[in-house]
């Protein structure tokens, strides 16, 4: 017997891996790859980040966390 995904259970589709999370205005943000195109997504609270601002913000927050380390 096959087992049915969850709805929702993931927020991208099944080319997309989750590379891991990160902490962003105390919310746990969950990074993702694509396979196919390298495209980065984000999710919050199992969430796709749609909002191209937080996207952008969320993105901004990553490249100047690995300025400064």
């Amino acid at each position: 017997m096959k087992k049915k995904k969850k709805p929702g259970l993931f927020p991208f589709s099944a080319e997309f891996r989750k590379q891991g999370s990160i902490t962003y205005n105390s919310q746990p943000v969950d990074l993702w790859i694509s396979r196919k195109t390298g495209e980065l997504g984000f999710s919050i609270r199992d969430k796709a980040v749609q909002d191209p601002d937080l996207y952008t913000e969320i993105l901004s927050y990553l490249q100047s966390a690995n300025h400064d380390s």
